[in-house]
């Protein structure tokens, strides 16, 4: 199957694991699309020096969703991609029949929620979570690296953007996991292969 890389690096995250991920990408012959904010000359040298896209970040929204943003607007129609955390090294030969294959997360449901900012609300999600994802699969899906559609990466944007938008996420919160759980539990269209073999390796190790 071919599909794309991309991550997000902030000056800080470049220091610890840019250059791990960007080799991991090259020794896996991965086209790569790295999408960078405050990064130095020198690290945008070696992202252009490897042939890989460098994508500033596009500042369009106050709210936690420009990253995002930017992948949806570099991503070719029917193209598919793999998306990981900057700690996490992208590999070649994943292969899906389904829109979204993805691992699973070690979260539980209430810390997933906790992002959510109305009390009330916040049990609202648990229980859609509970239903919709924890006894479909067993556990709750994980952002940690997502391996999606065209389709899947605008779905996703357009929830997290949603979400953000109207308030209903703390502005600075860990809420990537919730994002992607309540946008498959909210969506009938989206197809997912979720598997507890499938590990990509972690530049802390």
């Amino acid at each position: 199957m071919n599909y794309i890389a991309s991550t997000f690096f902030d000056a800080d995250s470049w220091s610890k694991f840019g250059l791990n991920w960007v080799r991991s990408a090259k020794s896996a012959s991965l086209e790569t699309i790295v999408i960078g904010d405050d990064l130095s000359e020198d690290a945008i040298a070696k992202i252009k020096e490897l042939n890989y896209r460098y994508v500033p970040v596009i500042k369009k929204f106050k709210t936690d969703c420009n990253v995002m943003y930017t992948l949806v607007q570099n991503l070719d129609k029917n193209s598919r991609c793999l998306w990981t955390k900057p700690d996490i090294l992208p590999k070649s030969g994943l292969e899906t029949n389904c829109d979204l294959l993805c691992g699973y997360s070690n979260q539980s449901v209430q810390d997933l929620a906790d992002p959510v900012v109305n009390l009330y609300d916040r049990a609202a999600m648990i229980e859609s979570l509970r239903e919709q994802i924890g006894k479909k699969h067993g556990k709750y899906l994980s952002s940690a690296y997502m391996l999606g559609t065209h389709d899947f990466w605008n779905g996703y944007f357009g929830c997290r953007a949603y979400l953000y938008g109207k308030q209903y996420l703390q502005a600075k919160g860990e809420g990537d996991d919730l994002v992607l759980n309540f946008f498959v539990a909210l969506t009938n269209s989206i197809s997912v292969e979720d598997r507890k073999s499938t590990r990509l390796n972690s530049s802390h190790t």
